[in-house]
């Protein structure tokens, strides 16, 4: 067997790479059953581009020696304790607790006509304040007319139903410390309806002091800040969700929402 000529193998290298690689045009250059003229055209245009890369790469080249882009940093290092920890939000699913409910429909005053049972089943329509629907109007104004009559704001009696939060957050861990729920997540009125808060900004008008600093400076006017990096200095919260009491969900499961807010935008 005779060996190949050397360039006959170079021309078939070529072809070959002509004919597998991804660059645009190539494979017109070499695909059997082209002409000659259009082989050449091919390759002028090939060469075109070949050249106008060059000269693209060689004006931005001395573009950048005669005016290089210059990267300074002050530091790559940002205290955690500049840090605003975010507002946490936690929503449960269950909007009006079962037990509740039905301890208030036992207090309130009731018009003439009306019996208990409705009263406890009106209820749950307090949750379409906070989803409005335009069916079951003959049911939200016999709601109205209760509240009426005892006075009281369907947000009021909203709230009244609510899963508390000190019953919905039964432990709550920050810092690495055991805290008491209550004294640090607030009642807040959101699109969910009413929800515990914890570090929220609105919240926080009449509260103790919030942050701490390694040198132990205190602002009562900030939000709260971590010292460390580290997950048990963060936020650790045990839910206790009361299943076996819900009345009114605001989606077909169990469980609880979480929002999480950033305090400032820039």
């Amino acid at each position: 067997m005779k060996p190949q000529n050397t360039e006959f193998q170079i021309v078939e290298w070529v072809r070959a790479y002509c004919l597998v690689t991804g660059q645009h045009g190539y494979k017109f250059f070499a695909v059997p059953g082209k002409t000659m003229l259009e082989r050449v055209l091919w390759a002028v245009v090939l060469v075109l581009c070949l050249l106008a890369a060059i000269a693209m790469v060689w004006f931005e080249w001395s573009r950048n020696d005669v005016s290089p882009t210059l990267i300074a940093l002050d530091t790559s290092h940002y205290p955690i304790w500049k840090i605003d920890f975010p507002a946490v939000t936690l929503c449960g699913v269950n909007r009006i607790q079962k037990s509740r409910a039905l301890t208030v429909s036992k207090e309130w005053r009731l018009p003439p006509g009306m019996t208990r049972d409705q009263i406890l089943h009106d209820l749950i329509f307090l949750s379409q304040l906070i989803d409005m629907d335009g069916s079951n109007v003959t049911e939200l104004g016999r709601m109205q007319s209760v509240l009426d009559m005892n006075n009281i704001t369907a947000m009021a009696a909203l709230q009244s139903v609510m899963l508390p939060c000190e019953e919905l957050l039964t432990k709550c861990m920050l810092k690495g410390k055991i805290l008491k729920c209550g004294k640090y997540f607030k009642v807040l009125k959101t699109p969910s309806g009413f929800c515990c808060s914890f570090n929220y900004q609105a919240n926080k008008k009449d509260s103790s002091p919030l942050l701490q600093t390694p040198s132990g400076r205190v602002n009562p006017n900030r939000s709260y800040r971590m010292s460390a990096c580290a997950f048990q200095m963060g936020l650790t919260v045990l839910i206790n969700n009361h299943i076996e009491e819900y009345l009114d969900a605001s989606m077909a499961s169990y469980g609880v929402k979480v929002r999480l807010l950033r305090l400032r935008f820039k």
